[in-house]
This record gives C-alpha cells, structure tokens and sequence, in this order.
C-alpha cells in the first residue's frame, strides 16, 4: 500500500512528548504469561472497565520450551548501556527469551556417526563366571565337548598318535556323516603315508595378485573333531569357504588371510640363548629385535593395505585375528571408516592395541592409493569394542568355533553398516546343534574342495597331488558321491 504525501504544517504549535508505546489499550488488564522456569509472578491490579481483547501475539515454537540444556553454558545477553533503552510496556517483560540450541557443526559430526552412537556396547566387558551361571546353549556346547574329550577306551588313544583313531566308534557314529567320512579319509591317508594337506589360496581370495598358500596337519584335524581348541590353518580354510559362499551369493564381503595377520605374524619373541643374538651386546641385541620388529609390522600393515585395495568394492572386510590363545573378529569397514570389534570373551582393547595400529596404519595407506572414503576430513578410524556377539563359555578354548561362526556370509551377524544396531546380545543362538553344524560344513569342504583334484583349492604342486600311490585320495569323492 503506497503512503500518502506529506503535507507540511506551518502554522501548528509544537507537538507534546509522546507517551511509551505500547501494543495493550489503555486500562486493560495485563495477560498473565508464565515464564519457561521459576515461580510465575503476582497478578496486577487494573481498572475493572477495560475492555479485555488483545492483539494476538506470535507464539514462540514449542520445541523451544522442551529444548534440553546446551552442553556449553551461554550467558543471558547484556543490555547496551551506553544508549537509551526504548521503554516497552510490563507485559513484553515477561516473554522468555528464546535460544537456540541447533549448531550445525555439532549436528553435521552427529550425522557421520548416528549409527555408532544410536546402540553403544552394553555393560562393558565379560566377567568370568563359573559352570553354573551358564546358559542352556552355552551348557549343551561344554557338554557335547566334555563328551568328545573325556571318552575312555583301551583302543583309541587321548593324545594325537598319526594313524590311530581320533574317537571312539560309539562316538563316531553319533557324528554328522561329513565328519565320519573325514575321518576315514583321514585313516585311508596315514596308511598310504600323507603327512599333511596343502590348500591352494587363489588370486582375489584374500587379496590381489598371489597369495601364500598355507597347509594343516592331522595333529590338527585330531583336535578339531575332537571340539577342542581350532587351529588357525583351519579358520583360514573355514574363510575361504565363506569366500566360495560369498561368491555365489553376490555377498559383498572381503576376508582376510587370518595366517598373515595373526600376532606372531607382526611381533618378535626370541630367547636369550638363541643363535641370533650370540655375541652381541645387550643394545645391540635391543636394535636388532627392533629392526626385526619393524620389518614385520611393516609386512603386516602393507598385507593389510593391499587386502583393503583388493577389496574395495566391498561393503565390510572380515579380519579374523588370533593372540596369546584367543580369536577375535574384526569388522572393517573401509568407507565408513570404523572397526567394529566382535570379541567371544570382550578381552580389554590393551590385549591386541598393535593390531588396531596396523589396521589404522593400513587404512591411511588406502586413502592415500586411492581408496574411497564417506569423509575424507577423519585421520583415524572409528573403533568399537565389545560388541554384542556369541559369547563363549568362560574357562574354555572354544573361542575359534564362535569366530567361524560369526563369519558366515548367511549367519546371523548382517554386513550392512547401517544393520549393525540390530545385532542382539545374546549367547543362546550358538548351541550344540550350531556347533556340530560348523564342524561338518568344514568337513565336507576340505574333502570336496580341498583334497578332492578338481577341488578349485587344491595344490596342483602338493605330495598329495603329484605321488600316484595318492590317487585314489584325491579321486576320493567319486566313490563317495552320497554326502
């Protein structure tokens, strides 16, 4: 609407001093507003014939009101002395001030790591408990491994002895029938006089370009159908079987040759009387074993960079990682860039602190080859640790079975980043039942995979491949066709 023009007045007197502005008619009463905080103050005392309509004011927004604290304190703002404050009426005094809390910055770092913080690790670490405080899955696994250890019998041995049977024949036939074909394949082998099974690691399993191939004894496969503890060759072979699973699903999940990362792998334990360190100083001993110490972290942390280049298109590479007597699973999620750490026994982080060092050191390496990233401003990796996940019985060895299983491409641990708070704390999935299971799964892929010649892991160079008196070891799946 366009003013109208000013007209000057010469002949009017000087105007009086205007009164102080104010919104409420004269005589009426003053709306009785409460504050957000604090007592509300004491009715005023108005004429009784004023009208009682007010122009309507602009409510603040209600969210205001439910806003929490801000984490830092801000000060009330400070009224300009050095100029004269406009009067106001008494009803515009008492309106609250509002304050923001929004802050972009906070909310844009709140936002990269929303998952994280929307389900945090419950309760800390594990304690120790006794026997009794089990839970039924975690009684039915100790007792069906009790039961493959604590088998007496004036024929088979307790320890290891090559040739001799690992279990009884009433106990064998209350096993998978994968698991008692190993055996008699394994029992067919020490005859003809195999020492060993190789596995053939394939280029783009593990990582690009040739891998180290790795082999297992029977010592090993002695303890593993007795349920005791896993050797690591055997969690690198139970990988690959997840890798073939991967595969055919479309699954986009990398793994980790757990033989080249495991803690000998990158640490230096050497006696004092050893070869090495004879005729040395005390300092000259101390530089060598530092030297070798960085020459091995450093193969480490390069296996671990190339394996994440490998595996870059993937949503999570899986790092099964063994120290002291104890397997752990590493969840590595390059363009996120978070370690989410799945621990059977919740060991403190301090037990295997070098290891996330090399996986940091590794993912500085791959940022700086090329490797995508969701934010390229964060130096360092997101770590969480005690995780939900199977939780082995305390006082057992049984922790590599939990970590295999935990590995599997169609189990109950989801890839997706975005899943991971759906994840329950629960140790009564893993029950006997799961356990025998993961054995003969294991089983029946070193037989057809494995020993088997057209198996695609193996060794085209191995004893087992290259002697005739083996042949019908590796043809053994053509006789053997029903599992």
């Amino acid at each position: 609407m366009t003013p109208a023009p000013l007209v000057p007045i010469t002949a009017a007197p000087p105007a009086p001093p205007s009164p102080p502005i104010c919104t409420t008619p004269p005589g009426s009463p003053l709306p009785q507003i409460s504050p957000v905080r604090g007592p509300s103050p004491p009715p005023q005392q108005v004429a009784p014939n004023s009208p009682t309509t007010l122009p309507r004011q602009p409510s603040p927004p209600p969210q205001s009101y439910l806003a929490p604290p801000l984490d830092e304190h801000v000060p009330p703002p400070q009224p300009d002395t050095s100029k004269e404050q406009p009067k106001t009426c008494e009803s515009r005094k008492l309106i609250p001030v509002i304050v923001s809390t929004y802050n972009k910055e906070k909310m844009a770092e709140y936002e990269t790591r929303m998952v994280l913080q929307s389900f945090k690790g419950r309760g800390g670490p594990l304690k120790p408990v006794g026997p009794d405080q089990y839970s039924d899955a975690q009684k039915s696994v100790v007792g069906l491994a009790d039961k493959m250890q604590s088998w007496t019998s004036d024929e088979v041995p307790k320890e290891y002895e090559y040739g001799k049977p690992f279990l009884p024949f009433n106990l064998m036939c209350e096993l998978p029938w994968p698991m008692r074909l190993m055996h008699e394949w394994y029992l067919r082998a020490s005859e003809l006089g195999l020492g060993m099974i190789t596995v053939h690691v394939p280029g783009g399993a593990f990582k690009d370009g040739p891998n180290a191939n790795f082999a297992f004894s029977f010592k090993d496969l002695h303890a593993f159908l007795k349920m005791d503890k896993m050797d690591i060759n055997l969690v690198g072979a139970w990988c690959l079987s997840q890798w073939v699973d991967a595969q055919k699903t479309g699954a986009s999940i990398g793994y980790v040759n757990p033989t080249m990362v495991c803690e000998t792998a990158h640490t230096v334990r050497i006696s004092e009387d050893s070869a090495v360190l004879k005729n040395k100083t005390p300092q000259e001993e101390k530089d060598y074993i530092e030297r070798l110490h960085k020459r091995k972290m450093a193969k480490v942390g390069n296996y671990l960079a190339t394996s994440s280049l490998a595996h870059s298109d993937k949503q999570v590479i899986m790092v099964p990682y063994h120290f002291g007597e104890h397997y752990i699973l590493f969840f590595v999620y390059p363009t996120d860039q978070t370690i989410v750490v799945l621990d059977p026994a919740d060991h403190d982080k301090d037990a295997y602190m070098e290891f996330l060092c090399l996986l940091n050191l590794a993912h500085g390496r791959y940022k700086k080859h090329g490797g995508y990233v969701k934010n390229p401003s964060r130096e360092k990796l997101y770590i969480r640790g005690h995780w939900p996940c199977y939780k082995q019985p305390s006082l057992t060895n049984l922790c590599g079975y939990y970590v295999c299983e935990m590995l599997r491409v169609n189990g109950r641990y989801r890839t997706e980043f975005t899943y991971l708070p759906s994840i329950p704390y629960s140790a009564s999935r893993f029950d006997q039942r799961t356990l025998i299971n993961l054995c003969a799964d294991l089983c029946r892929f070193i037989r057809r995979n494995i020993c088997n010649h057209p198996g695609e892991f193996h060794d085209p160079h191995s004893e087992l491949a290259t002697d005739p008196k083996f042949k019908n070891l590796r043809e053994w799946e053509r006789q053997h066709a029903v599992d």
